[in-house]
């Protein structure tokens, strides 16, 4: 879209997945800002709070550029304290999320989107081509230039 990029695996979300999703994320996006949208890895069990902060230290020790960290990811970067980092959007809703992400964004991001099937983080991809792709707006996207 434009010159924004998206990863976007939103079916299945484990430790193992988001990880694997993480790395693609850092092969893929060259010279790009990477920006990791996260959202809730559902079907855990009684581990699942601890899994969620696991996984969220281990994405904002790659020196991502931006971590957005939605659901069970927000209330883990809550309880860390890192929710007030500057490489850092939180918000539980999604929706809410890209509200903050969007005025972050320079229109030439490599985005990952990641989280369980449930959480229909998906549903985020219009907005993105609403506002990024003048292609698919007809022109009425907000101009990068």
């Amino acid at each position: 879209m434009g010159g924004l990029t998206l990863l976007v695996d939103c079916y299945n979300a484990n430790p193992p997945s988001v990880r694997a999703a993480l790395d693609l994320l850092e092969a893929y996006g060259g010279t790009a800002r990477r920006v990791a949208v996260l959202g809730t890895m559902l079907e855990l069990g009684s581990g699942t709070a601890g899994l969620h902060r696991d996984v969220l230290r281990e994405a904002f020790d790659r020196g991502l550029d931006l971590i957005v960290a939605t659901g069970e990811f927000a209330r883990a970067s809550r309880e860390m304290g890192l929710a007030e980092r500057e490489d850092a959007v939180v918000h539980d809703d999604p929706e809410a999320a890209y509200g903050l992400l969007r005025d972050r964004l320079t229109g030439e991001e490599t985005i990952l989107l990641k989280a369980s099937r449930g959480v229909a983080l998906e549903r985020l991809v219009p907005r993105f081509e609403n506002d990024f792709d003048e292609v698919a707006s007809g022109g009425k996207g907000r101009s990068m230039g």
